[in-house]
């Protein structure tokens, strides 16, 4: 039996809490929720949300695969946040193009993305938001 520290598959998908902002490895999938608990401030929306963000082996892109429900109002805007850590805002670094304005949809697409934004994904100073017209700095948040 080993004792201590164990290694980590890092290609293995993990959940990230939603409070979190979340951490991404080379080549790795991460699962991830959006609510807004990690909105700040809070907005009480009963909306969520949940996804993966893959980030490819060649560290040129990520793809983002989100689902979301329950929104107040049709969604206006949704983009990538960095740097920040949890608990604090930061401007947006990647928009999604072509966001669905619904108050629940599914969302897919594969941007490219700088070395700086690869290692704040790594570094877990990234996060996503969900905007709205009842909620223009963002509905949810994850």
């Amino acid at each position: 039996m080993q004792v201590g520290p164990q290694p980590v598959n890092i290609r293995r998908a993990q959940t990230i809490d939603p409070l979190t902002t979340f951490r991404l490895p080379i080549s790795a999938t991460r699962l991830f929720s959006v609510t807004s608990r990690s909105v700040v401030p809070r907005t009480g929306s009963s909306a969520t949300g949940s996804g993966t963000v893959v980030l490819d082996g060649a560290e040129a892109n990520i793809t983002v695969n989100l689902t979301f429900s329950g929104l107040s109002a049709n969604a206006t805007v949704a983009h990538i946040h960095a740097p920040a850590p949890p608990g604090t805002n930061a401007p947006v670094i990647i928009p999604f193009t072509d966001f669905p304005t619904s108050t629940s949809g599914t969302y897919t697409h594969t941007f490219a993305v700088t070395p700086t934004q690869v290692q704040q994904l790594r570094d877990g100073l990234c996060y996503f938001n969900i905007h709205t017209s009842n909620f223009g700095g963002g509905e949810i948040r994850g």
